[in-house]
């Protein structure tokens, strides 16, 4: 699984490098999005859905919605322990169907290779 995630993010970086980065130190990748795959390892934590988190008025790691990615009030401390749960009666769980259709990376795989391999051919 490593080596996928770090196969996919260099080719993401490489496609898109105004975009993406897998550079690890902040100083080194200006306002690109840092694709991070230290944490897709065998026992390397996480945080957990619906964790809450040590920081003032508690707030929750919770999964998103597609289109909350565009919202420009989608932070890290959007939901709190005190707003959640209205959140999910609301919107429901982006998770919800998480495990409805189970998948491997075989596909994926074979597609990530075709994928550099056209990338080295364009050179």
């Amino acid at each position: 699984m490593r080596a996928f995630a770090v196969d996919m993010a260099s080719l993401a970086a490489s496609r898109h490098p105004q975009l993406f980065t897998t550079e690890q130190r902040k100083a080194k990748r200006q306002r690109r999005v840092l694709i991070d795959v230290m944490r897709n390892a065998y026992a390397h934590t996480a945080v957990a859905p619906y964790a809450v988190r040590p920081r003032p008025d508690a707030p929750v790691a919770t999964p998103l919605h597609f289109e909350e990615l565009d919202d420009p009030k989608t932070r890290p401390d959007r939901w709190t322990v005190k707003t959640v749960l209205r959140r999910l009666e609301r919107d429901g769980d982006p998770w919800a169907q998480i495990n409805h259709n189970p998948q491997t990376i075989t596909a994926a795989r074979r597609r990530l290779a075709q994928a550099g391999a056209d990338l080295d051919e364009r050179g």
